[in-house]
């Protein structure tokens, strides 16, 4: 409501609210109504829980529907997601990518992994490339040559 309202000092007081209360038991919620309202603040706090509980997150087709570019962005960059394979990584962004809502949602997802590759463990190596190939994951041509 204070999102829709445009009231900031509501937004920063259910914000600062919300970040002194999240918990493993609610972090689903709040991470949905942070990328919902792209509240980067809360998006940010969420994100270790996230990072940390990742095999519940990633089964989830709504975690793929709800995060936008900023809180995947905001997960990838989080240290616990290192032990992650690059193979693994790709396969998420693309789940991700393919659950967007609409075009422009698909268009924005499709551009952020230009980003998302430079992150760390992510970037395009031949082992990589061979993994892919193994296990039969057609890379779109957007994200070719990156």
């Amino acid at each position: 409501l204070a999102h829709n309202l445009q009231n900031k000092a509501l937004v920063d007081g259910c914000t600062k609210f919300l970040c002194a209360r999240i918990a493993e038991t609610n972090v689903s919620e709040v991470w949905s109504a942070a990328n919902a309202t792209k509240n980067e603040v809360l998006i940010r706090v969420c994100a270790p829980l996230v990072a940390m509980n990742w095999e519940m997150f990633r089964a989830s087709q709504l975690f793929y529907v709800a995060t936008e570019v900023i809180g995947m962005m905001s997960i990838f960059r989080y240290p616990w997601m290192a032990q992650e394979s690059a193979t693994s990584k790709v396969k998420t962004l693309l789940k991700w990518r393919n659950a967007s809502r609409n075009d422009d949602e698909y268009t924005a997802r499709t551009t952020a992994f230009r980003d998302m590759v430079s992150l760390p463990g992510i970037q395009n190596t031949p082992d990589l490339i061979s993994d892919l190939f193994v296990e039969g994951i057609d890379i779109p041509v957007e994200w070719r040559f990156v």
